[in-house]
């Protein structure tokens, strides 16, 4: 629950917002320029001891519902939350504001949520503070999706893939936090967190996928399947830090370590009908799967005042991670029991791997408020070693080295005006499971394996960016130019049916199969600029803000043996109004398009070019004795999809109601969602391979009578 969505703005005494130091640049006292916006509400004497909620319950055509409630309780320095949500209409949080929707939906689908929440923050004497919180969230999640993907590695024919998928799904998680501030006194502090979060999902799926080579079908892949699986994770950290007499001369200690353990069971029952009927199956495959995860890390910084702007800082980490895996996969081909299906070695996976990790890092930064630089570099070993059981008998102990360096800048010609650069670097080590040569079981169509020869990959990052503000005439402008480059990038290579036919131990690939395996390249980058530019509107009380934006990225990758690069150039430029005429008008104006260009180096029949739009409205109008009109419309065009979807819709949302009570804090509403029934979800990904487009079910409209107190 955020706090904010559910204070009443009477009980608000006054807002500060202001840039707040990190944690380091507190306790040295040494500025490093880096800031986070923080906000702080201060209530009013009178708000700080009893307590105010919200209530909101509503229904609507089609048994659409929706329930929940918000309750504060303030007692000086004590805050007690106490938040309840169920409803049918995929809203996952809860606010004060009648004019709030709910949260958009994080799961695919149509969602009925149900959630408990409980937060508590208190100072316990001057020098201890305490925060926490728990939350309950069970969901019912009902998915249907159609798929449809067109092949690009045939040039001389047109290969089709479809897939029409239903899903229904349960999940229950539970989520708590609890964090300790303990000021020993004003050279000597402690902070201990804990985090914690348990998931259990159950659900079942049917998928029917055709594939087909101009009109002559090749394969078609039936199934139907269950999962019933559980996540649990913990972790703990506990940082000292001490403050000497000396400014800026400091020492903080960490120790950390956490814990998750994954138990994923699945059964699988198919049916496999290839042209010709050479090949035709029926399968039941069930797979169990018990992982865990161990870990502990430390780390220590010391920093030591240099001149009178400078600043040396030392620091290293230690981590540990240790992780076991235990994959069994099952199958038979005459749809009999579970119990009575053959283990299948080549498929399974039992390995115990650790991690180790040493960085030590060395830094100087200096800043007379005017100019601030930090130069930095980090001397980076990590090791990993993994036994592995079966498929087969195998040992890997591998180790890697990095040097990293780093550097960042700022430059502030006015209190209002400052450039920034930015310059850092990192690895991607490639994981125990990349490594591994056994075969990666997803779906008679999808397999993947590891590559024991794998590299660590190496980035090299660069941020420029640029601000300025017209204090007198109220006037910003922001740009930045931002790249990416890859060295030894691990990426999948790709191998179809046509060029391999055997993978290992008699196990053939398919008609229409793919074979993926991790490889590490050259050549991979990213490019981004965006400017934007604001001010207000001499006509109407109004900002007006325009942005515009040029990307670039560059994907290499081996698709049956062949070096492919694939190219995205992306341009977007778009504009926003917004306007607080009066407690009684308030309006919105967005619109966003961009330009899309594919190219591929070795595959020109997947060089595409996309346009796609998005324009939203939204309006709110309080008239006569407090009734309140609200619209919103979404406006979407794609181009280049499929025949049944047309590139545009309209999305128009509505509602008429009447405010409470003398203080107008509640309100009796009439809502219409979806007015035009043109509500979708359409999507288009483009890779090497192929291109595709997802539709997924999604609300449908309703209308829906709702109370908030």
């Amino acid at each position: 629950m955020q706090p904010c969505k559910t204070c009443l703005h009477k009980l608000i005494l006054h807002v500060q917002i202001f840039d707040r130091k990190n944690d380091m640049a507190e306790l040295s006292g040494v500025d490093d320029g880096a800031r986070m916006r923080t906000i702080n509400i201060v209530t009013k004497p009178a708000a700080r001891e009893g307590f105010f909620g919200t209530v909101a319950t509503g229904y609507g055509t089609e048994n659409t519902y929706l329930l929940g409630t918000s309750l504060n309780l303030f007692k000086n320095e004590s805050r007690l939350t106490l938040t309840g949500l169920n409803n049918n209409i995929s809203t996952h949080s809860l606010s004060a504001n009648p004019s709030y929707s709910g949260a958009s939906n994080t799961f695919d689908g149509v969602t009925k949520p149900s959630a408990l929440g409980l937060d508590y923050s208190n100072t316990w004497s001057d020098i201890v503070a305490v925060s926490s919180s728990y939350s309950f969230n069970h969901t019912i999640n009902k998915f249907s999706q159609a798929r449809t993907r067109e092949y690009a590695q045939y040039a001389n024919d047109e290969k089709v893939f479809s897939n029409n998928r239903e899903n229904n799904g349960i999940s229950g998680n539970h989520m708590f936090y609890t964090r300790l501030d303990y000021e020993i006194n004003e050279r000597n502090s402690i902070l201990i967190r804990t985090r914690g979060y348990l998931l259990q999902y159950n659900g079942s799926s049917h998928w029917l996928s055709r594939t087909w080579n101009d009109e002559d079908p090749i394969v078609q892949l039936e199934a139907d399947s269950r999962t019933d699986s559980t996540y649990f994770y913990l972790d703990n950290d506990i940082i000292y830090r001490h403050r000497f007499r000396k400014a800026g001369r400091t020492i903080n200690i960490g120790l950390g370590n956490s814990y998750n353990a994954n138990k994923d069971d699945r059964a699988h029952f198919s049916k496999d009908i290839y042209h010709p009927e050479d090949n035709n199956r029926t399968n039941r495959q069930y797979h169990k799967s018990k992982e865990k995860d161990v870990s502990w890390e430390t780390n220590f910084a010391y920093t030591e005042p240099f001149g009178v702007y400078g600043q040396v800082e030392l620091g290293h980490r230690v981590e540990n991670r240790r992780h076991d895996l235990d994959r069994k996969f099952y199958c038979s081909g005459d749809g009999v029991l579970e119990e009575d299906t053959q283990f299948q070695e080549d498929f399974s996976n039992a390995s115990k791997s650790s991690y180790l990790t040493q960085k030590t890092s060395v830094g100087y930064s200096y800043n007379n408020d005017v100019l601030y630089f930090q130069v930095g570099g980090a001397f980076q070993q990590a090791r990993l070693k993994d036994d592995q059981q079966f498929p087969f008998t195998s040992t890997l102990d591998r180790s890697f080295t990095s040097y990293l360096p780093s550097a960042r800048l700022r430059y502030k010609f006015s209190e209002s005006n400052n450039l920034e650069l930015h310059y850092d670097t990192w690895t991607n080590t490639p994981s125990a499971s990349q490594l591994q040569g056994e075969i990666h079981w997803q779906n008679p169509l999808l397999l993947k394996i590891g590559n024991p020869g794998l590299q660590q990959a190496f980035y090299n990052w660069f941020r420029a960016r640029y601000r300025a503000h017209n204090l007198e005439k109220d006037h910003h402008f922001y740009a930045s130019v931002e790249a990416t480059s890859a060295s030894q990038e691990i990426v999948y290579g790709i191998m179809t049916d046509g060029y391999l036919e055997e993978i290992s131990n008699g196990i053939i690939l398919l008609p229409d199969a793919q074979l993926v395996r991790s490889e590490n390249l050259q050549g991979g980058r990213n490019f981004r600029t965006y400017v934007s530019y604001g001010q207000p509107l001499g006509f109407i009380r109004a900002n007006l803000n325009l942005h515009g934006s040029i990307s670039h990225s560059r994907r290499p990758g081996i698709i049956n043996g062949y070096m492919n690069f694939f190219n995205t150039n992306t341009y977007g430029m778009g504009a926003l109004i917004s306007s607080n005429i009066s407690e009684r008008i308030d309006f919105n104006f967005s619109t966003h398009s961009s330009y899309r260009v594919f190219r591929n180096t070795m595959l020109p029949k997947a060089n595409k070019n996309f346009l796609s739009q998005r324009t939203r409205i939204w309006y709110n109008w309080i008239f006569g004795e407090n009734f309140v009109y609200r619209t919103s419309i979404n406006h979407q065009f794609s181009s280049g999809h499929v025949e049944s979807y047309s590139g545009h819709t309209f999305h128009w949302n509505m509602s008429l109601g009447k405010k409470l009570f003398p203080n107008r804090l509640g309100e009796l509403s009439v809502r219409a969602y979806d007015l035009l029934k043109q509500q979708n979800s359409v999507s288009r990904n483009i890779t090497a391979l192929y291109i595709e487009d997802v539709e997924s079910n999604v609300l449908e409209r309703y209308f829906y009578a709702n109370l908030y107190l």
